[in-house]
Formats: structure tokens, C-alpha cells, sequence
């Protein structure tokens, strides 16, 4: 098979393809895309409903506005679907236009619903259905890895680049999250751009920087969570300036371009939030992420069980004898499972989104070392979980439910009709053991490779391996970086931290390619044992 590889290089290089971007992007995008192919549908959520639905709404009013409804849409508004993001929560079902539906149950939720990303899957699906969200994404993370590849391999950058693609889409997670069809897919996306950007913008074309900005604007877009995760890194990029002086040089492009697209995407959140205000009277509210935290964490409870005997200062405290077993039950399962925003009505769940600062503070004042070791908990535990697990999630399952049988994501998702119809078709073939063995291996390995890196690096100073090992450093910083945000501030979950988690595999090939540690090792080593022959022959 090596052998086979190596000829196959040659024949590209003889022919002048390997370095043909042309040639490279679609051979790439298709092996990013293979693993959804072959499970025959994308990855949908309970989730991707919400913001399908969502986009609808957007849509619909904004055409009606303007004056440029399309000729198969209606200005009249779909039945929502349920504003929970459980299939066991309560159902809420507003038959009203935008204005009405804003100011009633969806103002209060749709803070966490990106409006940008709504509107962008309404678009490409009603166009191109689900398989168009899910061929730009494998077409995004293909030109990246392409991208990067040619930076390290120049005369060898296509057979680089298929070995990271097919290491990091089927031995680590990246396999789900290109099929995924969730804001979710932008945060590696994301990350990804913030990190070429700085370590190689200054020796990319203007199209190519255009490109990795506007890829970087559009994931921090689509959830805050990525464009938080992108400012730490660029943070950190300027700060490792100050220690490393290759990095001083090499810094300026690729800051500017990123802190712009950075910028702009924070301009475009603000403008957004000052629209909705004008039009609606109220901008979308978040839910009470950070009281549900605390308050399944431990001091929230142990706060209210001190203040609501007496005075009652909080509108939480007439649901303190809830059992709260963690934050998602809080915010939204149904009073039988503890769940409280879910269970009030539109008035109630504001005055809980009111008070959140105060009471999260007074928390914070009253239990400091508490609430700090719940989160370093909570950020210990996120950092770990990084198997894909939404990826066994039975839509059909899921959207069999009578909360979502009216959703109109089925009109772009056709396949979920058989999904429903026969419970476990839609659930990859692939034990979940396997998947979960192959990504811990692979990143447990690659967090290995890079801190050798790391490490060499110190000891002797190499141009081009500076930049790998820079690169390196940014996707590390926002592993880090991602599991501190949402294992501090949210619920932990599997799918934030696999979402990146195939970085660290695309980082340490980039590494090895760049100056081969490790591969030199081991291959000296199998050398000494007689083994080489039998694997180059293999």
C-alpha cells in the first residue's frame, strides 16, 4: 500500500497535478464527504429543526418587508415546531405571524439560535436540500487541510493532505461533523482558519486570505461559542509575539485579517440584536444558561436554600424544591424532571432571564471556591468527552415524537419519513466501541506528537517547523479554549468537544510532515527490529 501511495505521487507529480488545486479540492472533498456517503444521509439533530424553522421565519418576514417574496413561498407562517430542545419536553405551538411569535414564546430562546446560521440553512437546503450544507462543509474542510498541506509539503501536498483528510475522517470525528447538520460544523471550520490565518497568512494570496477570513466570519457567526473560542486564539497568537520573536514577523497579516473578520462578525451580532429592537421592540433573549449552571453545579442550590426561607428576593426561589440534576433538565425538561424555564410561561421565563446577573453574582459573592471547583470540574470533564455520541441519536426516534411531526424540516429532508418509519435506519452501522477506541487512540497520539514537537522545538529552532509548531499551538490553545467556554458555562456534552477534537489529528500530521519526529523514530526503531521491509511492503 505504501508503495502503491508513492507511485501514485509520482504519476500526479509527473504529470504536473499535484500541486493543482483544481485537481486537489475535489479529490479531497470527496474524501472528506465519503463517510456520509456511504451512511446514505446526513446527521440531523432536534436541533437542526429549530433552525430550520427559525430560518423560515427570518425569511419570510424579511421577504414580506421588502416587497420580494418568492413565488413558492407564502408570507403566511408554518406552524412551529416545539421551542424545547428535548423530545421529551413540552410542547409550544404558536400559530401567529413573526412580531407575535417574537414577543411570545421565541423571544425568550432564540438568543441561542443563531439567526445567521438560520438563514443560511433555510437558503441552502430549500435550494440544494441538506446534501448542499453538507457538501460545503466537506468543500470547506478540504481547501483548509489542502491548504495547510501545501504549505508544509509543497512538492508532495496532495498525498499530504488525502493522509490528514483520512486520518482525521475516519479515525477521529471529523467523519460526523462534516455530515452534521449543525452550527456544530463550523467550529473546527472556524478554529481551523483562525489558525492558518496567522500561522501562514503572511505567505498566502490575497484570494486565499479572502477565502480563510470570510470562513472565519461565517463560524463566528454561527454561534458565539465560535467566535469566542477565535478571539483566545488570536489573543493568544499576539501574546506568544511577545516570547517568540519568529512570531513578531509572521504575526501582522494574518492578525489584522483575522481580528477583522473578527470584528466584522461581532458588528454584524450587534447590528442584528439593534434591528430586531427597532422592528420588534425587544432584541431575542438568551436562556438562563449560567443560573441553570450554578444551580445544578451545587452553590446555586445551596444559595437559594439560605435566601428563600426568608425574604424570597428571587423569582427561582418558588422552584427550589425542584430536583435539578443538571442544566439541561433545568432549562428544558417538564416539571416532572425538574425542568423550570421550560414549564412558566412567556412572562415568567423573562423575569428568570432578568434576574440571572444578579443572582448568579450574589452566588459567585457568597460561594467562590465552591462555584470555581464545580467549574474546573465541569471544564475537566469536557475536555475528555470527545466521542461523537449525537452521531447515534435515532432520528427517527426523535422525530416520531407528536412535537415534531409538523416540522417543515421533513419538506428538506425527505429521508427522515424512513427514518421514522423504520426506528434504527438512520443510526450508523458502526459500533459506537469502535468509533470510540479509534478517536481516543488517534487523539490521544496526536496530543502525543504534538508535544515532541513542542518540546524539539524549544531545543532547536527551525523555520518552517516554527510555523507548523505555531499552528500547532493556536489549535491547542482552542481545544483548550473550547472546553473551558462550554464545559464552564454550559452543560457538558459530548458534542462540543468532538466537534474539534479531529483538529489535534490535522495539527500533528502537519507537525510530522513538516520535520518527521516521530515517523524517523519509529521507523528506525522497526529498522533495528527487521520489521521495516514487512511494513514498506505492506
Amino acid at each position: 500500500m505504501v508503495d502503491q501511495a508513492r507511485a501514485w505521487a509520482r504519476a500526479l507529480g509527473a504529470a504536473g497535478l499535484g500541486d493543482r488545486w483544481w485537481v486537489a479540492w475535489p479529490l479531497l472533498t470527496f474524501l472528506m464527504l465519503l463517510p456520509t456517503l456511504l451512511h446514505g444521509r446526513p446527521y440531523v439533530y432536534w436541533d437542526t429543526a429549530q433552525y430550520f424553522h427559525y430560518g423560515e421565519q427570518l425569511s419570510a418576514f424579511a421577504a414580506e418587508k421588502i416587497g420580494r417574496l418568492r413565488g413558492h413561498g407564502s408570507p403566511e407562517l408554518r406552524s412551529a415546531v416545539p421551542s424545547s430542545t428535548s423530545a421529551n419536553s413540552t410542547v409550544d405551538r404558536d400559530k401567529t405571524d413573526i412580531e407575535q411569535k417574537s414577543k411570545a414564546g421565541g423571544i425568550v430562546l432564540y438568543g441561542a439560535r443563531s439567526p445567521f446560521y438560520s438563514i443560511w440553512l433555510y437558503t441552502v437546503a430549500d435550494w440544494l436540500s441538506l446534501w448542499g450544507m453538507v457538501l460545503v462543509q466537506a468543500a470547506a474542510a478540504a481547501w483548509l487541510i489542502w491548504r495547510a498541506a501545501l504549505q508544509v509539503a509543497r512538492s508532495h501536498a496532495l498525498v499530504a493532505a488525502a493522509a490528514v483528510a483520512g486520518l482525521a475522517g475516519f479515525a477521529s470525528s471529523a467523519w460526523f461533523f462534516v455530515g452534521f447538520v449543525m452550527a456544530d460544523a463550523y467550529a473546527a471550520i472556524g478554529l481551523f482558519a483562525a489558525a492558518l490565518l496567522m500561522a501562514y497568512g503572511a505567505e498566502m494570496s490575497r484570494w486565499e486570505r479572502v477565502a480563510a477570513a470570510a470562513l472565519l466570519f461565517a463560524a463566528a457567526l454561527f454561534h458565539l461559542t465560535h467566535l469566542a473560542v477565535a478571539i483566545a486564539m488570536v489573543l493568544s497568537g499576539i501574546a506568544a509575539a511577545f516570547f517568540w520573536r519568529w512570531a513578531r514577523g509572521q504575526l501582522r497579516t494574518g492578525v489584522v485579517i483575522a481580528g477583522a473578520a473578527l470584528v466584522l462578525a461581532i458588528a454584524a451580532q450587534l447590528t442584528f440584536s439593534i434591528a430586531a429592537r427597532a422592528v420588534l421592540g425587544v432584541a431575542p433573549k438568551y436562556p438562563p444558561f449560567l443560573m441553570a449552571r450554578v444551580i445544578a453545579d451545587g452553590p446555586g442550590r445551596a444559595y437559594l436554600a439560605k435566601v428563600c426561607p426568608g425574604t424570597a428576593p428571587y423569582f427561582i426561589c418558588a422552584f427550589r424544591d425542584r430536583h435539578l440534576v443538571n442544566s439541561d433538565a433545568f432549562l428544558w425538561s417538564d416539571a416532572g424532571g425538574g425542568g423550570v424555564f421550560q414549564t412558566v410561561s412567556v412572562e415568567d421565563r423573562l423575569k428568570l432571564i432578568e434576574e440571572q446577573p444578579r443572582f448568579v453574582a450574589a452566588v459567585i459573592t457568597n460561594y467562590p471556591l465552591e462555584t470555581v471547583a464545580a467549574m474546573l470540574a465541569n471544564i475537566a470533564k469536557q475536555i475528555v468527552l470527545i466521542v461523537p455520541e449525537e452521531a447515534w441519536v435515532d432520528a427517527g426516534i426523535t422525530f416520531a415524537d407528536p412535537g415534531w411531526r409538523s416540522a417543515t424540516l421533513f419538506q428538506v429532508a425527505p429521508f427522515l419519513k424512513d427514518c421514522v418509519a423504520r426506528p434504527g435506519l438512520c443510526v450508523p452501522a458502526v459500533p459506537k466501541m469502535l468509533i470510540a477506541i479509534l478517536v481516543a487512540a488517534a487523539t490521544l497520539i496526536s496530543l502525543m506528537v504534538m508535544a515532541i514537537h513542542f518540546a524539539r522545538q524549544i531545543q532547536r529552532r527551525n523555520g518552517s517547523h516554527s510555523r507548523a509548531v505555531f499552528f500547532a499551538l493556536l489549535i491547542a490553545v482552542g481545544l483548550l479554549a473550547n472546553a473551558v467556554l462550554c464545559g464552564a458555562l454550559s452543560n457538558p456534552s459530548a458534542r462540543y468537544q468532538s466537534r474539534i477534537v479531529w483538529l489535534a489529528v490535522v495539527a500533528a500530521c502537519l507537525l510530522e510532515v513538516s520535520r518527521p519526529i516521530v515517523t524517523t523514530d519509529v521507523r528506525r526503531r522497526l529498522r533495528q527490529a527487521g520489521l521495516l521491509r514487512s511494513v514498506g511492503s505492506g
